[in-house]
């Protein structure tokens, strides 16, 4: 293998990586994990949303606590068009979002892009930064 093919099967590993820590953070928040969820963040991780920056695991996780114990119960969240700029030990990260929702009294569906840092700690690929840009949320009626 030459040092050319060699960079360019890391690249692609290093991408793949990043995409799958998109991926496991969905998963963990659709299976109400917070246990997956912490080991996915850095120690400083940012959350950014409409309602404001959160600093810190800490406050990344109590967020999604909250998130967890409203009457929110089943969710799945579906991520497209990703696309990965690698630049050192990050990744930069943009892709679609759409999450379906339900609670104890409403069904809806939400769309929207996350704007992502993942960084490379340890031989492992973390969110240092999530940014969740909800754009759309359409109410269903249930049957």
């Amino acid at each position: 293998m030459t040092i050319e093919n060699a960079a360019a099967l890391e690249m692609l590993l290093h991408r793949q990586q990043a995409q799958d820590t998109l991926h496991a953070y969905a998963r963990a928040v659709d299976t109400h994990d917070l246990t997956d969820l912490q080991r996915l963040i850095t120690d400083d991780v940012e959350l950014e949303r409409v309602d404001g920056v959160r600093v810190g695991s800490e406050s990344f996780l109590k967020f999604y606590r909250g998130v967890f114990d409203s009457e929110i119960r089943w969710s799945k969240h579906l991520i497209t068009n990703v696309d990965i700029e690698l630049a050192g030990d990050r990744a930069y990260v943009t892709a679609y979002f759409e999450a379906a929702m339900e609670s104890t009294s409403a069904q809806w569906i939400v769309f929207g892009e996350y704007s992502d840092i993942v960084q490379l700690i340890g031989g492992q690929w973390l969110i240092a930064r999530k940014q969740i840009d909800v754009q759309r949320s359409i109410h269903l009626t249930s049957t």
